[in-house]
């Protein structure tokens, strides 16, 4: 079994100064085999601090000024996920668009 921390929204330092002590505990007491980044690093040090960790793969999201995809597809034990950040769909969460989203990029899980 793969063992895949999905997390985003980091926001440092404009909404927080370092990966909250409740997080940063968790990752450390797990072993992780993938990192999902939904975006949102703000600061390419967060992006290296979770390669230190485990692969990560990752999308930009919309208060980034790294360099990457929107939009990512990757195959996990045979299933084809997506990975967006959700910029774009709006009513935010959306389920009719997300699914349209997930149609458009030919992944089963978003």
């Amino acid at each position: 079994m793969k063992k895949i921390l999905v997390i985003g929204d980091f926001h440092i330092p404009s909404r927080a100064s370092r990966i909250p002590d409740t997080i940063s505990q968790f990752i450390k007491r797990n072993e992780f085999d993938l990192i999902l980044c939904t975006g949102d690093l703000t600061k390419e040090s967060i992006l290296r601090e979770l390669e230190r960790i485990a692969p990560v793969k990752w999308v930009t999201g919309n208060m980034d000024f790294l360099k990457g995809l929107q939009e990512v597809k990757i195959k996990i034990k045979g299933i084809d996920v997506g990975l967006f950040h959700g910029t774009g769909i709006y009513p935010r969460g959306d389920p009719e668009k997300l699914c349209v989203l997930a149609k458009r990029m030919g992944v089963k899980l978003l």
